[in-house]
């Protein structure tokens, strides 16, 4: 039984990481089942996935949550070996949800080990620890993982700077990038369209006034309209990235909106479009390991750290100023301008170059899995 932190229904995003390592394990461990906490999704989302739940942290919290689940779908801890915990970026001083997030593994770890269990951190952003007690409560974490994968030099540095023994830290791309989608793309989708991703986080976690982005949205929607495109807006994460929708809404009421529920059909619309503008870093993921033509704006490193792995850094722009400056020239040369073929094919590359990364990663998992490979 494999243990999965970290992932959820709750965006494409968390979702798609959650399939991803569903789509991994049943190939290579086909015994294997997968176990999440009771506060994963519904029921349906459960048993969608076939999952089962344990009360990987506080028994007593579970007790609450587990009265939804089907009483079959509970396991228990003792028959767990491994965990595998794919938060994407939750540990962390600057995410609000940090130092919280940073307490409750340090003891989970601590927790698993007596059990026996192997805990890994799957390729995720992490950092900078700002205070003692986020510092204090990583290096557990680091102390009692068995791998520990930072998603990119600068998470790498944030846990380097912790002075403690760095044996089980490694550097591997987000692995999302293996996931193929068998679906076909939303029919409104094809290469006469810019798709725009909007992430709430700009807001709410960056410096970004809500206006200043909703102009800067429909500053892109604009330019791609200019140039013979049509624009459509991809909610990845409908609960939150709605409230942006909106406000467009009532600045200007002719927009498009495409809402993937699946996190494959989500991947091929990314897949199809001529070009992806967004702020989503799963979204990004999606489009950049697809070879599609990307331009991004980020609240958070990692973002920076994703358009260097693909060598797209002139692609990432602020919002406003010097971003708004550099705007309709950016959205002409990646949709029209004779640098684009060339563009699409560094991409092919660097795609290539991400996903060899990220099977070297699964292959240091595998390892650790078949250490004590019991259905």
């Amino acid at each position: 039984m494999i243990g999965v932190l970290g992932t959820g229904t709750h965006n494409r995003g968390a979702e798609l990481m959650l399939l991803a390592i569903c789509e991994h394990i049943r190939h290579r461990f086909p015994g294997h089942e997968l176990a999440v906490p009771p506060g994963f999704g519904s029921r349906e989302d459960l048993e969608r996935y076939s999952l089962s739940t344990a009360e990987f942290f506080s028994p007593r919290i579970a007790a609450v949550l587990r009265v939804l689940l089907s009483a079959a779908s509970r396991v228990s801890m003792r028959s767990i070996t491994t965990v595998l915990d794919a938060s994407g970026f939750a540990y962390s001083s600057r995410c609000a949800w940090g130092p919280g997030s940073l307490k409750q593994l340090a003891a989970g770890v601590q927790r698993f080990e007596r059990f026996g269990i192997n805990t890994i951190l799957m390729p995720q952003a992490l950092g900078p620890f700002d205070t003692p007690a986020d510092r204090d409560n990583f290096r557990k974490i680091m102390r009692h993982s068995r791998l520990v994968f930072a998603r990119d030099s600068e998470s790498f540095r944030h846990v380097k700077d912790l002075g403690a023994p760095m044996d089980n830290v490694r550097l591997a791309p987000d692995f999302t990038n293996l996931v193929d989608s068998p679906r076909a793309a939303d029919k409104s989708v094809d290469r006469r369209t810019v798709l725009i991703v909007p992430n709430l986080r700009m807001v709410d976690h960056g410096a970004t006034p809500m206006d200043e982005y909703v102009r800067f949205l429909r500053a892109i929607s604009d330019g791609v309209g200019r140039l013979g495109f049509k624009s459509i807006f991809l909610l990845h994460d409908p609960k939150g990235d709605s409230k942006v929708i909106e406000r467009l809404r009532t600045a200007d009421g002719l927009v498009r909106v495409l809402e993937a529920t699946d996190p494959l059909e989500l991947k091929a619309a990314l897949g199809a479009a001529a070009l992806v503008c967004g702020s989503r870093f799963h979204a990004l993921v999606g489009s950049l390991s697809q070879a599609v033509p990307t331009l991004g704006m980020g609240w958070s490193h990692k973002y920076a750290e994703l358009f260097k792995d693909y060598r797209s850094e002139d692609c990432l722009i602020e919002v406003g100023g010097r971003g708004r400056e550099r705007l309709d020239g950016l959205l002409s040369d990646l949709l029209t301008g004779p640098g684009r073929l060339k563009r699409i094919s560094l991409l092919e590359e660097c795609a290539r170059e991400q996903k060899t990364f990220a099977r070297k990663m699964w292959a240091e998992v595998d390892a650790v899995i078949r250490e004590r490979n019991r259905p």
